[in-house]
């Protein structure tokens, strides 16, 4: 497979997945088509180029569509169990965000072009189980 086309199917992965994968589901889909060497290699280019992102949240290592030069600003939210260490992906209204970091570019000279939001506590589950248990 040459570099464009896994190239292709990577940034596909990841633009089918709303621009956001974690690094261990984008392996395990694309070893059907190519190798582990193969996809490592594609994400590495892609990364110089600077077209998609790695990031890490809680143990959990992350990709994402990434366009330097466009004024967008890339959000991520998550939340995180303590207990159980499920991630969770959370979707924020980004107009919220986007009044935030101007204020902070106003105020610092700082312009941001990624966000990444990490709540850490107790999920609905674990926090379920705790009060049964303590019952």
């Amino acid at each position: 497979m040459k570099n464009r086309e896994i190239n292709n199917l990577i940034l596909q992965f990841l633009h089918d997945n709303s621009g956001v994968a974690r690094k261990k589901e984008l392996f395990e889909n694309l070893k059907k088509h190519v190798s582990l060497v193969t996809i490592y290699r594609g994400v590495n280019r892609l990364l110089r180029k600077g077209e998609i992102i790695s990031f890490q949240v809680g143990k959990d290592h992350y990709l994402a569509l990434f366009k330097k030069d466009s004024n967008k600003i890339l959000l991520f939210a998550f939340l995180i169990c303590e207990k159980c260490r499920n991630v969770y992906r959370l979707e924020l209204d980004k107009k919220d965000i986007e009044n935030i970091a101007q204020a902070i570019e106003d105020l610092y000279k700082f312009k941001s072009d990624l966000i990444i939001f990490e709540f850490h506590g107790i999920c609905k589950q674990c926090s379920a189980y705790t009060k049964t248990a303590v019952s």
